[in-house]
């Protein structure tokens, strides 16, 4: 299966479901949004902006309509206007665009563990830079493709006792052969707008996102999971292990994930998963140039073994999988910008090499372009 299926979302951990997204009709795997292939975010993802699923709600209806029709975005009412231009003309949304998300998220300690969080419910901020282009503006319809430039998930404080008395850092990270390869993938979505004018509400598809899984489970299937008490092998513990795929390619089930803690790396190894995620980005286009809002999102990841040492000690995976974090994500508080990135209407144009594209490594290298807007 070529690689990924995108999305962003709530609580999320090995057992735990939750939603971040990405897009439909993508080359390099399966994305679903409105028009396109399955390919699962929103990242996202990996492990950030999430919204609970516990309710048997798919992914998608975690993380609102499956397609953004008038009515919602007349729900929307239209988003933060604050800052608006009193006449900003019509909007024209064509073009390359700089992304931003920011997901707030909690990090909690998964219970029966022996690695306590400091202090549990550990607050962070995980941040996904986009690239995206809108190639068509029909009314209040754009469509567009994007790509995945980096996601960047917070490090927590950590000990292996309650009393926090001692701690080291947990970081938790994309595996290199998806961090290499994400940026390469290209997924389609599009957006609806409120209206043609500057200040109307814009809403996009649901990106969806599915990574480690193969082709026979679908957006909002069960993933593949580690039964509870069963402490022998991947293969006999987890109900659905022959449905992994090795998304990035690096020879490992699934897709990989890192954990380590800087400087020491007292802990330090991978863990194999499978993660999904979806995401809904609502706010409002205030002109040709900048997009601002929240966003739902709503991620789930599950995994099938690791390699993970403590003090270095190869941990059993079924004692891995009661010790990564739990990742849950608050229902508000989200946050997005798009800037226009072509030189375009007065904008800034990012294509510092004169290549005539404006790449991901271009729009990572501009962080300033996205300081006011932080949260």
């Amino acid at each position: 299966m070529p690689l990924g299926r995108p999305a962003l979302g709530a609580p999320i951990g090995p057992e735990l479901e939750a939603g971040t997204a990405l897009l439909p009709g993508t080359p390099a795997g399966r994305l679903n949004g409105s028009g396109g292939t399955r390919l699962l975010p929103g990242l996202c993802c990996v492990l950030v902006g999430l919204s609970a699923c516990d309710d048997g709600a798919s992914p998608a209806d975690a993380a609102g309509e499956t397609t953004p029709d008038d009515a919602a975005v007349e729900d929307h009412g239209g988003g933060d206007d604050a800052g608006c231009p009193a006449d900003g003309g019509t909007l024209d949304l064509t073009g390359v665009w700089a992304g931003r998300l920011w997901i707030d998220v909690y990090l909690v300690t998964p219970e029966g563990g022996i690695v306590t969080l400091c202090p549990d419910r550990y607050f962070g901020v995980t941040v996904i830079t986009l690239r995206v282009t809108a190639f068509r503006q029909e009314g209040g319809r754009v469509d567009h493709r994007f790509n995945v430039c980096r996601m960047d998930i917070p490090v927590a404080d950590a000990a292996v006792e309650p009393s926090c008395s001692a701690t080291v850092r947990m970081a938790m990270a994309i595996g290199p052969a998806l961090a290499s390869v994400w940026p390469t993938l290209e997924y389609s979505g599009g957006a609806q707008l409120g209206g043609t004018e500057a200040c109307s509400p814009y809403v996009s598809d649901p990106m969806e996102v599915l990574f480690g899984v193969d082709d026979t489970i679908g957006i909002d299937d069960p993933l593949p999971t580690w039964r509870e008490d069963c402490e022998t092998t991947p293969e006999s513990c987890v109900d659905g292990y022959e449905h992994n795929a090795d998304d990035d390619g690096d020879g490992n089930p699934g897709v990989t994930l890192t954990v380590h803690s800087p400087p020491d790396d007292l802990i330090e190894g991978r863990v194999f998963t499978t993660f999904r995620s979806v995401e809904v980005l609502r706010g409002t286009a205030r002109d040709s140039t900048l997009v601002l809002g929240e966003l739902d999102a709503s991620m789930d990841y599950r995994m099938f073994d690791s390699d993970v040492q403590i003090s270095g000690a190869t941990m059993p995976p079924y004692m891995v999988r009661d010790n990564i974090p739990v990742f849950d994500v608050p229902p508000t508080g989200s946050t997005f910008a798009l800037v226009r990135a072509d030189g375009r209407y007065g904008a800034d144009d990012l294509d510092t090499d004169d290549s005539g594209e404006v790449t991901c490594d271009e729009i990572l290298a501009a962080d300033a372009l996205f300081a006011p807007y932080l949260p």
